[in-house]
């Protein structure tokens, strides 16, 4: 089946340096299919129109292609799930036809409001279509009868109707299983060999601290320690031939206009660029997703949509 997977994009708000990127919104407004967000999509970006006058440089961000992500998001899943057996129940089985789960993009700095649209030409003029897909997030109701949104970082507010940090309550999750150890009652190691109240502390206790800080990035050892969500850099397309103020335009000449292709995690890719995007007629830059084996895109998956149970048939 033909796919557009090619698509200029416009920013939703002037006088912005940061947004995000929904693939799987703008592969579905573009296609009029539905591209579920609960994959990984394989994506790069180029810089149709470039400004050879004007100094420019766009980083782009995912969240880390990791298994604590990957957990985060299931352990989201199955929570949400678990809150639509009884309406399931109650209706048959029966859902609207294109429900999906979707988290809120949020992270530290990168307004979610801002979100890249398809900036189309109809022969005459440039139109931007930020219409033809419903914008609304996966929901669930605390015990207080709140609604509650997901999203992928920021602080958790839960006052009211407000948001679960995914990050974070996977964080309690796994923390809420780990158990506790210690030398005197854990098992011998090396049978036949007689140890020593050293060496059997050393066996027990060296290594049962990761290789890694648990409090960065993902937090789960300290599940109250950072609410921002850490997002890794994929790739940076520039234009110009100076420095700006802050330094973050540094190209002695010339310009890059092409990323590699990168795996976006949940379809979301956050840009931040060195000046505005300035929501003009000229698509500033344009999204190119890989072809493959999902609708005509790479987009492997990273949770399988049954509702109602293991033999349920998958969404699609």
């Amino acid at each position: 089946m033909p796919t557009q997977r090619t698509i200029a994009l416009a920013a939703g708000e002037a006088s912005q340096t940061q947004g995000v990127v929904h693939v799987n919104r703008l592969l579905s407004q573009m296609n009029s299919r539905l591209y579920r967000q609960g994959r990984t999509y394989d994506v790069q970006f180029q810089m149709p129109q470039p400004n050879n006058d004007v100094d420019v440089q766009i980083n782009f961000y995912t969240l880390p292609n990791t298994w604590f992500t990957h957990g985060a998001i299931k352990h989201a899943f199955s929570s949400w799930r678990a809150t639509l057996q009884d309406e399931l129940l109650a209706t048959g089985g029966k859902h609207a036809k294109w429900l999906d789960f979707s988290i809120k993009p949020d992270a530290d700095g990168s307004p979610n409001s801002n979100i890249f649209y398809p900036n189309l030409w109809d022969g005459n003029t440039h139109q931007s279509v930020s219409t033809g897909y419903e914008q609304g997030y996966s929901e669930v109701t605390d015990s207080d009868g709140d609604l509650m949104n997901f999203m992928t970082g920021g602080a958790e507010d839960k006052s009211g109707a407000g948001t679960y940090n995914i990050m974070l309550e996977y964080a309690r999750h796994l923390m809420s299983r780990r158990a506790d150890s210690s030398a005197e009652s854990g098992p011998q190691g090396y049978e036949g060999i007689q140890l020593g109240l050293d060496e059997l502390d050393h066996i027990l206790e060296d290594g049962d601290v990761p290789p890694w800080d648990e409090d960065f990035g993902m937090w789960h050892g300290d599940a109250d320690a950072d609410a921002d969500t850490r997002l890794v850099w994929q790739d940076t397309l520039y234009v110009g031939v100076g420095s700006d103020s802050d330094d973050t335009v540094k190209r002695s000449s010339g310009a890059r206009l092409v990323t590699r292709t990168f795996a976006a995690p949940l379809g979301l890719v956050f840009v931040q660029a060195s000046s505005a995007f300035t929501q003009s007629s000229n698509s500033e830059i344009a999204m190119v997703a890989k072809a493959g084996s999902y609708k005509g895109v790479s987009a492997a998956p990273m949770l399988h949509h049954n509702l109602v149970g293991s033999t349920a048939k998958s969404l699609r």
